[in-house]
């Protein structure tokens, strides 16, 4: 779930990726963008769910981790770099 408007950001296809979501405006440092939301998952369950989008399960703690609401568009579509 988005915090922010979605007048600053899109969602596009990127080749060999699937989505993603850009930032189409400035957002300031420090800014809450949004909520990871979905299911919870034991960790034994991770290996059960379709993961065909690419994304990663967020890790709630060491029991349990969050599996994204895939007909919603959502913070599980954010890139990262560890070197921007």
């Amino acid at each position: 779930m988005f915090l922010i408007p979605e007048s600053s950001w899109e969602i596009k296809e990127v080749t060999g990726m699937g989505r993603g979501v850009f930032a189409t405006q400035d957002i300031l440092p420090g800014t809450i963008i949004g909520d990871y939301i979905g299911k919870m998952l034991r960790p034994e369950d991770e290996e059960h769910v379709d993961n065909a989008g690419h994304f990663y399960l967020m890790y709630y703690h060491d029991r349990a981790s969050i599996y994204p609401d895939l007909n919603k568009p959502g913070i599980y579509l954010f890139n990262h770099s560890c070197a921007p």
